[in-house]
Order: C-alpha cells, then sequence, then structure tokens
C-alpha cells in the first residue's frame, strides 16, 4: 500500500503517464484497424460479368468469347487492375435462348455484377434491356449483329463493341460487286432467324442499289440450328445460282458444308460468301473445306499494330493456339471498360454511359469509336479469301479485304 502512498508521489505520476499512454497507443491501434478495413473495402474486386452460349448450337462461340474475356481480365489484373482494383470475372451460361439470358442477367447482378459483356444469339441481346434497365446495369454486346440491338430496340443500357449486320453485309455487296461485277444471279441461304433477315436484308438491299443486273434466284430460309440441310441444299442448286450469300455460322455452317459435299454443291457456284468464319468452321472442317469468302470480327493477320501484337502473343501462351474473332470482341470490350472507368473515376451506371458515348479508344483492329446516338461501335469489317490446299489443316487464307467501318454506317434515323 505504501507504493501509492504520499511517500512514493514520483512512482505514482508514473504510473499514470503509462496508463495514458497505454491508452493512446489502444486507440491509435483501433484507428488504424479502422483505417485498413476501410481501404480493403475500397479494393474488394470489381465484379463483371460474361453471360453467353455455353452450351447447345453455338456454344463453342460462347467458349471462345469466355476465353477473350478470361485473357483480358489476367492481363489487367497483372498491370494493377482498373483504378487499382483487382478484377474478378463472373460467367453464366444462356444456351442462346432469351429466357435464360435474362436469368442470367439477374443472376449475376445479385451477385453484385453491374457491368457484362459477351451474348452471341441476337434473340438474347434483344431481350435484355427491361431487365438491364431495371437492374441499373450496362452491357457490351461482343457478337449479336441484329441491327435492333441498336437501331429500332435501343436501350441507354446496350452498347455493341463489334459490327451489326447492316455494316457488314453492306460492306460484303460493295465488296463483291466490285470484284465479281459478272456475277449477277444469286441465292440466299441463311437461317430463319433475326439476324439471318437483317444479315440478307442488308446484303439484297445494297446490291439492288449497286448492281442493275442483280437477280435474286431464289431465297432458302433453313431453321436456326436445323440437323438437315439437303433439301435446302437441292433447291437452292436447282435455282442455277451464280453465287450464294449465307448467313449460316457456327455449327449450322458446319453441318450444312458437311451435308452439301455430296452435292458438289460449292464446285457448281463461282461464288460462295459466308457472313461469318471466324476460323471455327474452317477448322472443323479441315481437308473438307470449300472455298470461300468469309466475314469476321478480326483476324490476326489482318493487323500490325502493338495492342494486336500483344494480344496475338498472350492468347498463344495462353491457350496455344492463334485467336479468332470471338476471342477478340470480348478481349477489347473489356479494355474499353477499363479505359471509361478510370476516365470517368465511377462506377455508376449512368456516368459510364455519358463517358462511353462518343468515346474513341485504341483496339487490336485500330481505332474504334462508339457512336454518341446509337451506341454502335465504329469498327472496320475484314473479308478472308479462303481456299482450300495440301497443308496440315487444309487450307489457307489467300486475300484479306478491310473495309473502314465508316463507310458502311447505317444512317441515324
Amino acid at each position: 500500500m505504501k507504493l501509492f502512498g504520499s511517500k512514493n508521489p514520483f512512482l505514482l505520476i508514473f504510473l499514470i503517464l503509462v496508463l495514458l499512454l497505454t491508452g493512446c497507443s489502444s486507440n491509435q491501434s483501433s484507428t488504424n484497424s479502422e483505417d485498413t478495413k476501410s481501404e480493403g473495402d475500397n479494393k474488394k474486386a470489381l465484379k463483371i460479368g460474361f453471360i453467353g452460349a455455353l452450351s447447345g448450337a453455338v456454344g463453342g462461340v460462347g467458349q471462345d468469347m469466355l476465353k477473350g474475356a478470361e485473357l483480358a481480365v489476367e492481363i489487367i489484373n497483372e498491370e494493377g487492375g482498373i483504378n487499382g482494383q483487382e478484377v474478378e470475372l463472373l460467367s453464366k451460361d444462356t444456351k442462346g435462348n432469351p429466357k435464360d439470358g435474362i436469368q442470367a442477367v439477374r443472376d449475376l447482378t445479385q451477385e453484385g455484377v453491374k457491368i457484362f459483356t459477351g451474348v452471341v444469339s441476337s434473340g438474347v441481346a434483344l431481350a435484355l434491356p427491361p431487365v438491364l434497365e431495371q437492374e441499373d446495369a450496362l452491357i457490351m454486346i461482343a457478337a449479336a449483329g441484329d441491327d435492333a440491338i441498336t437501331g429500332e430496340n435501343f436501350s441507354p443500357n446496350v452498347f455493341r463493341i463489334s459490327d451489326n449486320a447492316y455494316m457488314r453485309n453492306t460492306s460484303a455487296a460493295n465488296l463483291f460487286y466490285e470484284k465479281y461485277p459478272e456475277l449477277t444471279k444469286w441465292a440466299n441461304f441463311s437461317p430463319d432467324y433475326a439476324y439471318g433477315h437483317a444479315s440478307w436484308d442488308a446484303f439484297n438491299n445494297q446490291m439492288k442499289k449497286i448492281n442493275p443486273k442483280y437477280e435474286v434466284v431464289k431465297e432458302s430460309w433453313p431453321k436456326f440450328g436445323a440437323t438437315d440441310f439437303k433439301n435446302d441444299i437441292a433447291s437452292v442448286l436447282a435455282a442455277k445460282p451464280q453465287a450464294v450469300f449465307s448467313a449460316l455460322y457456327s455449327g449450322d455452317a458446319i453441318t450444312m458444308s458437311k451435308q452439301a459435299a455430296p452435292y458438289d454443291f460449292f464446285n457448281q457456284l463461282d461464288l460462295f460468301v459466308l457472313n461469318s468464319n471466324e476460323g471455327d468452321i474452317s477448322s472443323a472442317l479441315g481437308k473438307e473445306m470449300h472455298p470461300e469468302w468469309s466475314g469476321v470480327h478480326y483476324h490476326p493477320e489482318a493487323y500490325d499494330n502493338e495492342l494486336n501484337k500483344k494480344f496475338v502473343e498472350k492468347f498463344k501462351e495462353k491457350y496455344k493456339v492463334e485467336p479468332n474473332g470471338y476471342n477478340s470482341e470480348t478481349y477489347v470490350s473489356l479494355f474499353a471498360y477499363k479505359e471509361a472507368i478510370e476516365k470517368a473515376k465511377s462506377l455508376e451506371t449512368k456516368t459510364l454511359i455519358k463517358t462511353l458515348e462518343g468515346m474513341k479508344f485504341d483496339s487490336v483492329t485500330g481505332t474504334r469509336e462508339f457512336r454518341k446516338e446509337d451506341h454502335q461501335a465504329i469498327k472496320d469489317i475484314v473479308w478472308l479469301k479462303i481456299e482450300p490446299d495440301n497443308s496440315d489443316k487444309g487450307w489457307k487464307i489467300a486475300d484479306i479485304e478491310i473495309v473502314p467501318g465508316s463507310e458502311v454506317m447505317a444512317p441515324l434515323k
């Protein structure tokens, strides 16, 4: 008891000081802990959603699109993330079905996703605006091509990083009339759904404008996802076209090509134009590949710029194959988001929409720009001339044509 008595005043003062310093240290420790927690909250991963057909008739397309997004996220995180935030990619399978696409958006927004990329099916893309607007979410369509997506079905919450049916197929009419003016008798062989009709409408309407001798001898509309094209093949050949335009893609185009071989279909034509073959069809057919001109979002040999070189190098390093256009568009979309978010310094949907509108940005295919009025990207259209050869893969790229997107943009309404 004498320790705290009047005979030990200095010891008493010393003990009081120790207690005060201990309390300050405790308070400072508590403050630092709270600061660390707050900083940690700010560094939570930025969740971005991929939605696309990962199974079904066009599941291969969706898988390729997912690979492009995954690589972009990997590179972005290696380079410090977006505004210092790590990016986390979450994916959902739409099965190419509008109902599943809507549910995929709902499911991922429940997990904190407000930013999306992907979508190969135009039917899915056209179904998404109401749920995106309801959930205050944003998407960059990276393959679906129906004009209505950025046209009559316009939504402020939807941008399209890839080209559309009008752009690609108007460019086809211009290019192939210029190259083959002697071919006047054409047939259509396209899937009976939104993108097939939009593609043919654009090609057909433009050909009527520029070729006074143009004639349509047959229109064939097989069901999307059909397994038997033999009747369509026979009826198209019976019309004796010089050239055939087709908007078949992925599994449909592969099935049709294999079933057409016994009819000697392609050798009876002077020209076959397939508006979408990102290498998936050629690779699947291999030594059965036929001569054609095909439209693509991108081809690694078409561009000589640093962003493309980096993309090709990193993609081959990760996946052991060259990238295709389904890989490129989701890849580019992630970097477009990165640029917009860092410019806006915000993740609010309305702010990002304003930032993206009219934004110009570099990509693997050169400069692109989101048209403010309809959110359609102005980008190049690439056409490949594919020919069979004696190589192990069975075909080669014989020619590449690039049409500037600015030359084939749909008029604003």
